[in-house]
């Protein structure tokens, strides 16, 4: 049916009002059955509930199966039929050992407030051993812990990298304090412990400087040249004739034929005998040194301790620079730097805040916060390659051809 729109008496006919007809009747309910609910107290609308038992037990559940009326009568308990043979009988004790299971396992006990589900208050410590003691409280059998040392514990146990927020292996805090010589008014001694630090830290910059410019350094002497490669190229190829000549003459002067040995030089048995009883003795000389050596170290032990200490200090020293450098996990290929600080110099330090300029960055310093937690790569600026050659700009010739 259709109707006109702009009549007052057919807008009810658009609008849905079944809602709000609804909400009036159930209001009309309230005000008959004692007043309007949101206008009550809590203790007038909720009960405190007084009975013993647990609130959270569930009901119990009613037996799927229910016994004929007939079986009730003729046997009113089951566990008193007796099996007629030794197959039923072993699944008789089967059927009540599973039934006696399930009841202990359906049984919660409520823990007390205040205390653990698993602690024994009648438990003696003193007098047991460790494996019982773990047995009654962790309720761990030698199964439980075969499987854990075994098992269990490589799948329990927390990866490493979820011990630190961010996956760094020593955490690093979001806003790290500044040095106290960088403050508007420091000691003398953070004063000039800051100052040593920047200074420290500009000598390694220009001594990695130097050591570059050393390696690339080259002698303008040693640099070949055009002429000095023309004169490599053409040597040996004018006024060689001479040069040739006297050069033979000098290989043949140096030929020597070695004349034949006579039987005289020739070592008697005597001779060699006697040369190899030096050998045997000088040989056992050098043993006997040896030994003495050996014997005298046990006196030298306080050095040797010494010594043993002074490598296992160089040891630590390269385990914890080893530390640190492994501290940060690589994400780009550009090396993470250390901003330098805040620094200001003995003649521009001011003692009051009024006179003070200030420095620093703030979103420059959050950056590096970020990078240094490893939330973000380190980057650099973009930089453009270099070209090669020049951009070459050239008309066209049907803009060429064109004039005003």
């Amino acid at each position: 049916k259709r109707w006109n729109k702009n009549k007052k008496k057919n807008w009810r006919n658009k609008i849905d009002l079944t809602d709000l007809e609804d909400n009036l009747d159930k209001q009309r309910l309230e005000l008959r059955t004692g007043g309007l609910v949101k206008d009550k107290l809590d203790h007038e609308l909720y009960v405190v509930e007084k009975k013993a038992g647990n609130v959270n037990e569930l009901p119990k559940q009613k037996p799927k199966y229910k016994r004929l009326r007939v079986d009730q009568i003729l046997v009113p308990n089951p566990k008193d039929i007796k099996p007629t043979s030794k197959r039923n009988c072993a699944k008789f004790k089967r059927r009540e050992a599973r039934q006696t299971l399930i009841a202990k396992l359906g049984k919660k006990k409520t823990p007390v407030r205040g205390r653990s589900k698993h602690v024994n208050l009648s438990l003696d410590i003193w007098n047991q051993e460790s494996k019982e003691i773990a047995e009654k409280v962790f309720r761990k059998n030698e199964i439980m812990r075969h499987t854990e040392g075994v098992v269990g514990k490589a799948q329990i146990q927390r990866p490493l990298h979820l011990d630190n927020k961010f996956g760094v292996k020593q955490a690093v805090k979001a806003v790290e304090p500044a040095h106290p010589g960088a403050s508007y008014n420091p000691t003398f001694e953070d004063h000039q412990d800051l100052m040593l630090q920047e200074h420290n830290r500009e000598s390694h910059k220009i001594a990695v400087n130097e050591k570059i410019e050393r390696a690339i350094a080259t002698n303008p002497l040693e640099i070949a040249t055009d002429e000095s490669q023309q004169k490599e190229w053409m040597e040996g190829l004018f006024d060689g004739g001479e040069e040739e000549s006297d050069l033979e003459e000098d290989d043949d002067e140096g030929i020597r034929v070695n004349p034949p040995v006579s039987t005289e030089d020739r070592k008697t048995r005597k001779v060699r005998k006697r040369e190899a009883r030096e050998k045997d003795e000088l040989k056992k000389k050098k043993i006997e040194w040896e030994n003495k050596l050996k014997e005298h170290e046990i006196f030298r032990t306080k050095t040797f301790l010494s010594e043993i200490k002074q490598k296992e200090k160089k040891m630590e020293l390269r385990k914890a620079k080893r530390q640190l450098r492994d501290r940060m996990p690589v994400l780009s290929a550009v090396k993470y730097v250390e901003p330098d600080q805040d620094v200001q110099l003995s003649s521009d330090m001011r003692g009051s805040l009024r006179q003070l300029k200030p420095e620093g960055n703030l979103i420059f310093d959050r950056y590096k916060s970020l990078q240094k937690r490893c939330i973000i790569e380190t980057r650099e600026k973009f930089k453009p390659p270099r070209r090669k050659y020049k951009i070459k700009f050239q008309e066209k010739r049907s803009f060429r051809e064109i004039e005003l």
